[in-house]
């Protein structure tokens, strides 16, 4: 088992973290940023494949994320690692270097224009937030990049806590699928939350002005403070 501290320096030391870059420094394909005041994305290199082995069959992450409790080789799991996959990446800590966990969009329908995003923490300890930070920058690099209307995000009831303060602001609920899941002894309710290009531009200013370190008030009704947006899952 590999962990914490182990796994974060196994993952630092996979590949470059670009930590010294300026904040406009790191950038995508089409030059979206993939960096902010306290997190960046940097795409996963070979060398961390053996960590994320471990952090992907251990008892956190081992039965809610890909391999819901299955235990495949070695091979298996490199060979599945981008299957389904459109971009994912590594959310680092810029003060620490610290490796917080993932963000993938996968099981895209460019098309149709549509694909899903989710967001994984390695440490289940782990009360910083920045996974989120992560998960926003994400989320505009994909607007950024292609013709996509909407992003949907599948949550399990066991999580969605995690997510009420976002709900009816930058997400909403399109479906709810009851008792879809089994976990912890109990079933649990599915959420599909989306994402459209429509609202993320209008609350984009102030969700990635909190990523970046600014602060802005959006007009109208809704009115709230970046801390107040991600004020129920993240702390400073």
């Amino acid at each position: 088992m590999v962990h914490p501290p182990a796994m974060e320096r196994a993952i630092s030391e996979g590949g470059p973290s670009s930590v010294g870059e300026g904040p406009e420094g790191l950038r995508g394909a089409w030059g979206a940023s993939l960096q902010g005041e306290r997190v960046l994305l940097r795409p996963i290199h070979p060398q961390d494949y053996p960590a994320l082995f471990e952090i992907e069959t251990g008892p956190f992450l081992g039965t809610t994320w890909r391999q819901r409790g299955a235990t495949p080789s070695y091979e298996r799991f490199v060979a599945s690692l981008f299957e389904g996959v459109l971009a994912q990446y590594i959310v680092v800590s810029r003060r620490t270097s610290t490796p917080r966990g993932y963000v993938t969009l996968y099981n895209a329908n460019l098309g149709a224009g549509w694909a899903y995003v989710a967001a994984a923490k390695f440490d289940h300890e782990d009360r910083s937030g920045e996974i989120l930070l992560g998960a926003a920058l994400l989320i505009d690099y994909a607007f950024e990049g292609w013709q996509i209307h909407k992003l949907y995000a599948e949550v399990s009831g066991h999580n969605i806590g995690g997510f009420q303060s976002m709900i009816g602001r930058v997400f909403v609920e399109e479906a709810r699928l009851t008792e879809h899941e089994y976990w912890g002894g109990c079933r649990w309710d599915s959420h599909i939350l989306a994402v459209s290009r429509e609202r993320w531009s209008r609350w984009r200013r102030v969700v990635i002005g909190h990523v970046k370190g600014e602060r802005f008030r959006q007009s109208g009704d809704q009115a709230l403070s970046s801390r107040e947006w991600f004020g129920a899952t993240s702390a400073e």
